[in-house]
């Protein structure tokens, strides 16, 4: 399977907060209290995805047949290193059924 990336779009805020919710919830499975992993539930993740997406954050998306299956955000390095064209991945999340 191989994955195709693109730029997100204010219309993924859905399926990124589906990835994001999915992948703290088994990551941090054991390690935070299970109380707090179910709060985090895809619609007020959606909200806040949409929200900074409209805004023009740098986030790109990974899809496999059509559906998003992971996403990251990205944007300009803190370190003023290579001549201030350093760039930094600020998040990377993937849905743990694509995990390997």
């Amino acid at each position: 399977m191989s994955a195709r990336l693109r730029r997100a779009r204010v219309a993924d805020a859905a399926a990124v907060a589906q990835v994001h919710a999915e992948s703290w919830q088994v990551a941090y499975a054991g390690v935070l209290p299970r109380s707090y992993l179910a709060t985090l539930r895809p619609e007020p993740l959606a909200r806040y995805w949409a929200r900074r997406l409209r805004r023009g954050e740098p986030m790109h998306v990974a899809t496999v047949r059509g559906a998003l299956v992971g996403f990251s955000l990205v944007g300009a390095g803190q370190a003023q290193s290579f001549g201030g064209r350093l760039g930094e991945l600020f998040m990377l999340y993937v849905r743990p059924s694509h995990w390997r």
